[in-house]
Formats: C-alpha cells, sequence, structure tokens
C-alpha cells in the first residue's frame, strides 16, 4: 500500500522531533551558561575592579597630595581623617569635602569617558 509508506515516514519524523527535544533543552541550558558568562566578563568583573581601584585611591590619600574633586575643584590636601579630607585650593582658603568626592590625583589622567 502506497499510503502506509507516508504514515510510517510521518511516524519517524515525529520520533525524531521527540527525541531532539532533549538536544534543544541542553541547548538552552549551554546558552544560558554562555550568556551568564559573557554578562559577567563584560559588565560584573570591569565594576569590581573599577570599585577596588576607587578604594585604593581613597585609602592611598595622604597629606600633601594634588587632588581633583567630584565638583572640578583641584587642590592640595592638608588634613585627612576618616570621612573628610580638607583641600587648599590656594590662597588663604579650603574647603572640607567628603573623601568620596575626591575623583583621582591631580597627576593622573581623567576617567574615560562613559558613553
Amino acid at each position: 500500500m502506497p499510503g502506509s509508506s507516508a504514515n510510517d515516514l510521518l511516524i519517524t519524523m515525529d520520533q525524531a522531533a521527540a527525541s531532539a527535544g532533549g538536544t534543544d533543552w541542553m541547548g538552552l541550558v549551554f546558552m544560558g551558561g554562555a550568556m551568564l558568562a559573557i554578562m559577567y566578563f563584560l559588565m560584573i568583573r570591569p565594576q569590581q575592579r573599577e570599585k577596588a581601584a576607587r578604594e585604593e585611591l581613597l585609602n592611598s590619600l595622604t597629606k600633601g597630595d594634588d587632588v581633583v574633586t567630584a565638583g572640578g575643584l583641584h587642590g592640595k590636601i592638608i588634613i585627612v581623617e576618616a570621612d573628610i579630607v580638607k583641600v587648599d585650593i590656594g590662597g588663604k582658603g579650603y574647603v572640607t569635602v567628603d573623601k568620596s568626592a575626591i575623583t583621582r590625583k591631580a597627576g593622573d589622567p581623567p576617567p574615560a569617558d562613559k558613553k
């Protein structure tokens, strides 16, 4: 019978599609893991490095360092306390800023613009 071979072919294709379902599931797990790894190396790890570099900068501040604040003030540190830094901005004045307001030392290049 010519019709029975078509049914056999359809049944065989259906069985092949059902067995391929396991392969698709494993592919999804693999792709999900690959996406997580890419996110880690492109987003999370660089942020951790920036945070560590920032903490290192803030912990290394000492009297006499030339610094730049987040507001763009350039000056020389005259007093470093726990969370506060007093910065001589020239003349007879100084400003008191939070230690976290120091963005870089004056000799260091400015951070790259993020677009």
